[in-house]
């Protein structure tokens, strides 16, 4: 069996080395780095923080796959073709499965981390029924991570054509994606304020309550980003999950080995890595 596999990561950080370095390991990385030839797989990074080029991206792995099937050499007449996304990169492949449908193009399977719906760029909120199977790992609502990321692609455009199976894992957001975070005390439990967007928030705050006239001067992303951690912390959002670092490394684990024998299962490669 010959397929193409096509990855859209989480967001993260504008600078390109440092946005490798946080996801090296990611799951999206790690399904499309595995893949060996005959097959293929396309990596791409995660949309930009403010949310908005999460269109963009579904649209650039349409595009990719639909070349990929133009190509015209493999010797059957169309492989299988996966899509597989964290978080906001979720929502970017649900968006390339609609504009993939619209050309009357199948997708064999989905594989999404905790796909988020943070973006106002695109409609992901239900699976095109071009998408045969979905299989959708999240983190639990008890762990409190990012209680603001309101997920996606819970549900099918129509059931009768699509099934889409999810578990929860008590892990973080982070640990969902492969990110785990990482801490001295290992029985601590995380603290996820302090993001780049909180930061950014308060950030402006101090700015502005140290010298009002001086308000800083900021990029328009740089605005967007702090206005969505001022919003956060209007409303309480302290960061703080239930979950330690040792059970967030152990359970994205977790989230690894049910994945990736999904996946294997999908590919008929019925090995786990």
């Amino acid at each position: 069996m010959i397929y193409m596999l096509l990855g859209v990561d989480g967001t993260g950080e504008y600078s390109e080395t440092e946005y490798k370095e946080s996801f090296r390991n990611s799951f999206v990385k790690r399904l499309t780095g595995g893949v060996a030839y005959p097959n293929r797989a396309h990596y791409l990074r995660g949309p930009s923080l403010d949310g908005f080029s999460t269109g963009k991206r579904g649209e650039v792995a349409a595009s990719e796959l639909t070349n990929f099937l133009n190509c015209n050499i493999f010797p059957i007449s169309q492989p299988k073709l996966f899509l597989t996304g964290y978080s906001r990169g979720g929502a970017a492949v649900i968006h390339a499965a609609k504009i993939l449908n619209e050309r009357k193009i199948a997708v064999d399977a989905m594989f999404l981390f905790d796909a988020v719906d943070r973006t106002p760029t695109v409609d992901q909120s239900l699976i095109s029924e071009n998408v045969k199977i979905v299989y959708h790992a999240l983190r639990a609502p008890s762990t409190k991570s990012r209680e603001s990321f309101a997920n996606t692609g819970l549900k099918a455009a129509n059931p009768r054509k699509t099934t889409v199976i999810s578990r929860e894992f008590a892990c973080t957001h982070g640990g969902v994606g492969g990110t785990p975070w990482n801490g001295k005390n290992p029985d601590a439990l995380i603290q996820e304020h302090g993001t780049l967007a909180t930061k950014a928030g308060e950030k402006m705050l101090s700015a502005a309550a140290s010298s009002p006239l001086s308000f800083p001067i900021m990029a328009p992303e740089k605005v967007l980003l702090a206005a969505g951690g001022l919003a956060a912390l209007a409303l309480g959002q302290t960061g703080k999950t239930t979950v330690s670092y040792h059970l967030d490394r152990t359970n994205s684990d977790e989230v690894w080995r049910w994945m990736k024998g999904n996946f294997d299962h999908e590919a008929g490669q019925w090995t786990i890595a």
